[in-house]
C-alpha cells in the first residue's frame, strides 16, 4: 500500500513526509554511523567553505546506498502513516506510529542508537563499520522470536518479511538480478550471511563452514564449487583496513592501476565503479546485456547449472578430476539430452574425443612425472615427491572403476 501511494504520488507523498517527519528528512545521513560521522564533518565544511572535491566525490558515492535504504524506509513509513491516519484520523498519532516503524525495523547511524560494541572507538569500530543494519537485524530476530505475546504463524510471517525477503532482494541485488531457485547454494549462503552477519568474527567463521558445505552440496548435484570468496572468507582484518592492503600490494607488484585503486579507497573516492563500468563496457556491447556496465562478469557469471559447468569441465578441464567428472554426468544422460548437449555445445564432438584421449594416456603421465622427479630431484624430496605421485595415481584408478560402474 505505501509503495503503490509512493509511486502513483511520489512527488505529494515525499513533500508531506519531509514536512511531517524530521526523522525521514535526515534518513540519508543517518543510517550508518559512518555516513552520520561523514554529514556532521560535510555540513561543518560547508559552512566554513573548506569542503573540497575529495568531499565532494565522497558525498556523491554514498548518494547510491543512500538512495536504496531511503526508498526501503519511506516504503515502511508511508505504509504505516496511512494505516493508522485511516483508523484514527489523527497525522500526530500516524507520523509518531510511522517513525517508530522506521526506528524499530531499520539501522540507525547516531551514537544514542548504538549498541556498546558499536558505540567503541579502535579495534572494535574497525570491525563494526558499516554492519549497524546485520546487528538491527540480530536484535529483531531475537525480539520476534521471544515475543511471547504473538501467535507462532504471526511470528513467522514477521521473520518471512524480516529474513527471507531481505536475503532474496540482496541476493538478486548482488548478482545482477538472478533468481535464487537457479542457484539456491549461493541465495542459502546470503542468507544466513545475514542471518549472523552481526556476529564479529565469528560470523567469519560461520560463513566458512557455510561455504564448505554448501559446496558439498553443489559438488554432489553435478555443479561446481564456488570458491572465489574463500580468501575473503579466511582474511579477518577488518574492512577498514582493505584500502591499506590494496596499496601494500599495489607497491609489492608494482602494479600501477592497483595504486590508483588503492589511493582512491583510501581518499574515498568511487573508483571500483568506475573501473567496473569500463571493463564491462567491451562485453556489454558484445552481448548486448547492459548489467556489464553495473556488475562485474564474476558477478554475473552462471552459477549452480549443472550443464555450463559440465560444458567448462568438457572445454577447459582443470585436470583428470574435470574428465572423470563430466564422463560420469554425459554418460548417465538420456540419449535425447545427450544429442542436445553436443548440439548446444561448439566443437562438443572434437573436446569430447581429446578428454577420452587424455583419460586413456593419464596413467603414462604419472609415469612421465615419476621420470621428471627423478631427474630433478633426489633424497627425501624425491621420496616425497613420488609418494605423492602414487597416490594421485591410485585415486585416478579409483575414480574410474566408480564411473564405470
Amino acid at each position: 500500500k505505501g509503495a503503490r501511494d509512493i509511486m502513483v504520488n511520489r512527488k505529494a507523498v515525499m513533500d508531506r513526509m519531509m514536512k511531517l517527519s524530521p526523522l525521514m528528512a535526515n534518513r540519508m545521513d543517518s543510517f550508518e554511523r559512518e555516513l552520520a560521522e561523514m554529514a556532521e564533518k560535510r555540513r561543518g565544511a560547508k559552512l566554513l567553505g573548506t569542503q573540497g572535491l575529495t568531499d565532494k566525490a565522497k558525498e556523491l558515492s554514498m548518494k547510491g546506498i543512500g538512495l536504496i535504504d531511503f526508498v526501503t524506509a519511506a516504503t515502511l513509513w508511508q505504509g504505516k502513516y496511512l494505516e493508522v491516519m485511516a483508523r484514527a484520523k489523527n497525522v500526530d498519532r500516524a507520523v509518531a506510529a510511522a517513525d517508530e516503524v522506521v526506528r524499530k525495523t531499520q539501522s540507525q547511524g547516531g551514537i544514542v542508537h548504538l549498541p556498546r560494541l558499536y558505540r567503541a572507538g579502535g579495534i572494535a569500530r574497525a570491525y563494526t563499520m558499516f554492519t549497524n543494519d546485520l546487528n538491527q537485524r540480530i536484535n529483531l530476530l531475537f525480539e520476534t522470536i521471544s515475543d511471547k505475546s504473538k501467535g507462532t504463524p504471526e511470528r513467522a510471517h514477521e521473520l518471512f518479511w524480516y529474513m527471507f525477503v531481505p536475503s532474496v532482494m540482496m541476493y538478486m541485488a548482488s548478482t545482477g538480478g538472478r533468481l535464487p531457485w537457479k542457484d539456491p547454494e549461493g541465495w542459502a549462503e546470503q542468507f544466513l550471511t545475514d542471518l549472523w552477519g552481526g556476529f564479529i568474527l565469528v560470523n567469519q567463521v560461520l560463513d566458512a563452514g557455510a561455504s564448505y558445505l554448501l559446496n558439498k552440496s553443489r559438488e554432489a548435484r553435478g555443479a561446481k564449487a564456488d570458491k572465489s570468496g574463500l580468501r575473503y572468507l579466511l582474511d579477518f582484518a577488518p574492512a577498514s583496513m582493505g584500502a591499506l592492503e590494496d596499496l601494500g600490494w599495489a607497491v609489492a607488484t608494482g602494479n600501477p592501476w592497483r595504486l590508483v585503486e588503492a589511493s582512491a579507497k583510501l581518499s574515498g573516492i568511487p573508483y571500483a565503479q568506475f573501473r567496473r563500468t569500463s571493463r564491462g563496457f567491451q562485453k556489454a556491447m558484445e552481448t548486448r546485456d547492459a548489467r556489464y556496465l553495473v556488475w562485474s562478469e564474476h558477478a554475473l557469471r552462471e552459477t549452480g547449472n549443472v550443464a555450463e559447468d559440465m560444458r567448462s569441465r568438457l572445454t577447459t578441464p582443470r585436470g583428470w578430476q574435470d574428465r572423470i567428472e563430466f564422463l560420469r554426468w554425459y554418460d548417465n544422460l538420456p540419449a535425447r539430452k545427450r544429442r542436445q548437449f553436443i548440439e548446444d555445445t561448439p566443437g562438443a564432438a572434437k573436446h569430447l574425443q581429446k578428454l577420452r584421449e587424455s583419460l586413456a594416456g593419464q596413467l603414462k603421465q604419472f609415469e612421465r612425472s615419476g621420470a621428471r622427479a627423478r631427474k630433478q630431484l633426489q633424497g627425501a624430496a624425491l621420496e616425497a615427491k613420488l609418494n605423492s605421485i602414487r597416490q594421485e595415481r591410485l585415486r585416478f584408478l579409483r575414480e574410474r572403476r566408480e564411473s564405470a560402474k
